[in-house]
């Protein structure tokens, strides 16, 4: 039985085999089949006749486009001679780039902003904690101050009593036989 982990590890080797295959493929110049000319059963002339019509149609193509090129003028000297295709395509991909800057520089806009606010954020929090500290600084000083008063109170109140014999004397024997039968007499 396998655990999880290597499980995890042989899907991620797999999976990174894939990509740099995929990759791979994607790199290699694409090989184009070779043609096989089909022989056809109408004889020889089906065969030309296919490639006059090809040759049209490349020309009226060609002849599409030049009227695209020429109106465009200072475009043609730029880019040569291009199809409408291509400079539709050269144009939405110009289109893309500047989106994308325009996307980069809110982008950039919104991180700038956000660690403005984060830098607010942590000055405001630097001072609460600095009004804390002080704070509780004064709380400590003023208690150690009432502390103090009051064992100086203490001090002064213990001094005010003088206090010259301490308990009590010692009653002789008939004293205090003459207390109890008092005491037993008045109950």
């Amino acid at each position: 039985r396998m655990d999880s982990t290597s499980l995890f590890y042989i899907g991620i080797s797999l999976l990174a085999g894939l990509i740099l295959f995929v990759i791979s493929q994607k790199k290699k110049p694409k090989e184009k089949a070779p043609r096989v000319l089909v022989e056809h059963t109408r004889g020889d002339a089906a065969p030309s006749r296919a490639r006059r019509r090809r040759r049209v149609n490349r020309r009226e193509s060609s002849d599409e486009e030049e009227p695209a090129n020429e109106g465009s003028g200072s475009e043609d000297e730029k880019t040569g001679k291009i199809g409408t295709k291509k400079a539709k395509k050269l144009a939405a991909k110009q289109e893309k780039k500047e989106q994308r800057e325009a996307e980069m520089a809110l982008l950039a806009e919104k991180r700038k902003q956000l660690e403005q606010d984060l830098q607010l954020r942590k000055e405001e929090e630097a001072k609460q904690e600095e009004e804390e500290r002080q704070r509780k600084e004064e709380e400590r000083k003023a208690k150690e101050e009432q502390e103090r008063r009051e064992h100086e109170e203490y001090l002064l109140l213990k001094e005010s009593f003088a206090v010259e014999d301490e308990g009590q004397e010692a009653l002789d024997e008939e004293a205090q036989r003459n207390l109890l039968l008092e005491f037993i007499g008045t109950h």
